[in-house]
């Protein structure tokens, strides 16, 4: 396998998730592009993340904005 051949651009991405409408995305580096988001609370996130400074960081925004389980 090459290297990048799992690169891709947000139009790439967008094009090959065209069946679920209700994905959102925010392009960027991870904590950064977290910032400024709007404040609201999640029941599911799917986080594909190798690198310890984005997954460290994403944990640190979703944790506290998950709802709890009932």
């Amino acid at each position: 396998m090459e290297a990048r051949s799992f690169c891709g651009n947000l139009d790439e991405v967008k094009t090959a998730l065209r069946e679920f409408p209700l994905i959102e995305y925010q392009p960027g580096w991870i904590p950064e592009s977290l910032n400024g988001l709007p404040e609201r609370t999640y029941k599911f996130i799917h986080l594909d993340l190798d690198l310890y400074r984005p997954i460290y960081g994403a944990i640190e925004y979703f944790y506290p904005r998950l709802v709890p389980e009932v």
